[in-house]
């Protein structure tokens, strides 16, 4: 029972809130059924035990009292009407059993019915069953209900038509449809709730056995309306279903505090990194470290020394010309006596792969050929930039510093709504700082924000205001934008807002 509903209730309170919802609905279709509203020729309004005063003083009998009531205030009760009635209340109680089954298959995980089966609950072993189709099993109950609901709709509509009540039509029809209405809200809605006791584990297997019943009962009604549904849409794939429900289920348990905000991050780095291509993790080509392949030794390992790189792409005359890749470990095994060397010596062959490669994939590939580092090209086969495996690991874990690197701030807050920021960071960190909605369409840095809103090349200083936020550009290397100040600007509401508060 969920406390938050009926908090006075416990389980004496649920098991007597059953019996008395089944005795209100049959107490309220008797009196629907027996007491003609608005009776028209009624004649007295005498309660019962005063027509029966007066009858015994006109000296009729007891018997001929009864009849007498009978005829005159039950007189809708034929057969006809009865079964209708029955009709309508069994299809009501069979709706709110499918809707307690619906509920209870939908409520518990395979992992938890394997679990519960184990611990010897028999209900947990039907379910489990019927759970890997359980699309078509949640086809199953839903036309089940539809079936139930429709039965019941017109078995009220035969009993509101064929009875005898003497008030008018309108009268009849809207009290028949609100009765009926109310009645499926409830047997919808609250009964399974009622049924279940707050979704208890124990209580819900117990509709194991019913669910197979259902199940077979309604297969062949199953197997058509899949086949229809299959001619007007599309069924989700199975993969992208289950990956949205594990989404839900882990910002859901962040929400509570079950799952820490790091680790919901990496769940959701994992979930992203199937969708993700090189292009949007690599170095790119303009932040290379390269040599020209007529680089002497000397000037190699200066490189290797200021960058702290273990890897070097060698080029020809030009960056879209690469080489290979040079290893800073190669370097080792030079002999001190080497008279003449060139790059040639310890040049490795480099591994290409096109900027729409996707990383999963692309990690599939670093472990199978047991390299780390592979050169990005474009459409027109330029070099874009290069990719490692620790590009592609940090999709899923965040940054990753060891004790070569220097740590580099990408952004940082100089006042409470001023962020300084490098035009590299990437717009969706960009919206998270800021708690904004930044497009993301044709580029994917803040940079590329700024060339697609101004169309041109911006100078120095030269100020950009986009959705709230105003954007001068700090500094610029060659064409290129490097530094950024974005300032939020304050609307009037909320000026106002902070007057009030000082």
């Amino acid at each position: 029972m969920d406390p938050r509903v009926f908090p006075s209730f416990g389980l004496w309170g649920t098991r007597r809130l059953r019996v008395f919802t089944v005795w209100f609905f049959f107490c309220d279709l008797r009196v629907f059924a027996a007491e003609p509203w608005g009776r028209k020729n009624r004649k007295e309004e005498t309660c019962p035990a005063t027509s029966r005063l007066t009858d015994e003083r006109q000296g009729k009998s007891e018997p001929d009292v009864i009849a007498n009531f009978s005829s005159r205030d039950i007189k809708i009760l034929d057969p006809d009407s009865i079964a209708e009635s029955m009709i309508f209340v069994l299809m009501l109680l069979l709706t709110g059993v499918l809707s307690s089954a619906e509920l209870a298959f939908t409520s518990l995980s395979r992992s938890t019915l394997e679990k519960m089966r184990d611990d010897g609950h028999s209900g947990a072993r039907w379910i489990l069953r019927i759970y890997r189709p359980k699309r078509k099993a949640q086809l199953m109950l839903s036309s089940g209900k539809a079936v139930t609901l429709t039965v019941a709709t017109c078995a009220a509509i035969l009993f509101v038509t064929g009875s005898k009540l003497d008030q008018s039509p309108e009268l009849r029809w809207t009290v028949a449809g609100g009765l009926t209405l109310l009645c499926f809200l409830f047997f919808e809605n609250i009964f399974p709730r009622i049924m279940l006791n707050d979704r208890d584990e124990t209580s819900i297997v117990r509709f194991g056995r019913v669910l197979i019943v259902l199940y077979f009962g309604l297969w062949p009604l199953t197997v058509v309306l899949d086949w229809i549904s299959g001619l007007f849409s599309k069924e989700m794939d199975s993969r992208e279903a289950k990956e949205e429900e594990l989404k839900n289920i882990v910002e859901s348990e962040s929400e509570e505090g079950v799952i820490e905000e790091d680790t919901k991050e990496m769940i959701h780095g994992i979930f992203e990194f199937s969708d993700t291509t090189v292009r949007e993790v690599m170095v790119p080509r303009i932040d290379m470290v390269c040599v020209e392949d007529s680089a002497d030794l000397e000037h190699l390992v200066k490189v290797i020394e200021e960058t702290g790189h273990s890897r070097i792409p060698v080029y020809r005359n030009r960056i879209d010309d690469i080489q290979g890749i040079i290893y800073a470990k190669d370097l080792i095994r030079i002999p001190s006596d080497l008279t003449s060397w060139s790059v040639g010596h310890v040049l490795r062959e480099a591994y290409f792969v096109p900027e729409s490669k996707k990383i999963s994939q692309m990690l599939a590939e670093f472990r199978r050929k047991r390299i780390h580092l592979a050169i990005v090209v474009d459409e027109y086969g330029g070099t874009a930039g290069l990719v490692t495996m620790e590009d592609l690991i940090e999709e899923i874990v965040g940054e990753i510093q060891d004790e070569y690197d220097e740590e580099e701030q990408y952004w940082r807050w100089v006042e409470k709504d001023v962020l300084w920021t490098d035009a590299r960071i990437d717009i969706h960190d960009l919206n998270e700082l800021l708690d904004a909605e930044l497009p993301t369409n044709g580029f994917e840095t803040l940079g590329g924000l700024i060339y697609e809103q101004l169309g041109r090349i911006p100078e120095k200083g030269e100020v950009l205001t986009f959705e709230g936020l105003s954007m001068c550009v700090e500094t610029i290397s060659g064409h290129r934008i490097s530094k950024v100040k974005i300032v939020k600007e304050h609307t009037t509401e909320n000026q106002s807002e902070e007057k009030r508060k000082a």
